[in-house]
């Protein structure tokens, strides 16, 4: 399971496959939780971390000399990977349209006390409010579908596994090898 056979043994040693842990991940990868459009470099701005901190903590996981180096920079990759997700999902454009049709509904509801209006007036203020409101509920449930849906349960971020595979804005450069496994209906 976490070796192979050498074959200049002739096929009797076995030789351990290094940092298996971090090298194969399990997942599906055609979906994805955050838009691969995402900045990546615009999420880190906000954050304490660059991708080449990123990079440096899994080389270090990697290379690291004992147990307990290597449970730290998985404590770290874990954290640098909590605040990718964080920050890319308050870059959502969903999320960001939806702060956008909530700021318009509250000016609309707030122009009651700064303006005197006539009924007319106020009834077509009141359709754009009910139709805005209509939009932030169509949109609230994307994004709960988006988060919470079943179709998201096993999605595979490999921008969050594999920072080998981004250069240092956060571009996606290519992977070496990609193992794949079809879905069986």
């Amino acid at each position: 399971k976490n070796a192979y056979y050498k074959t200049d043994s002739n096929y009797t040693q076995l030789e351990t496959l290094p940092n298996i842990d971090i090298n194969i991940k399990c997942g599906n990868s055609l979906i994805s939780r955050f838009s691969l459009d995402g900045n990546l470099q615009v999420a880190l701005s906000k954050q304490k971390y660059t991708i080449e901190d990123y990079k440096n903590a899994v080389k270090t996981y990697r290379n690291a000399e004992n147990k307990e180096q290597k449970r730290k920079m998985e404590r770290l990759i874990q954290e640098i990977k909590g605040n990718f997700k964080t920050s890319l999902g308050l870059s959502d454009p969903n999320k960001t349209k939806l702060r956008k049709l909530e700021g318009e509904v509250e000016n609309l509801e707030d122009q009651i006390f700064l303006i005197p209006e006539t009924k007319a007036e106020k009834k077509t203020r009141e359709k754009k409010i009910a139709k805005l409101n209509n939009e932030i509920d169509k949109l609230r449930v994307e994004i709960e579908d988006i988060e919470g849906g079943k179709i998201y349960e096993n999605a595979f971020e490999w921008r969050f596994e594999f920072p080998e595979v981004l250069n240092d804005d956060g571009v996606f450069v290519g992977f070496d090898v990609v193992i794949g496994n079809p879905p069986y209906v």
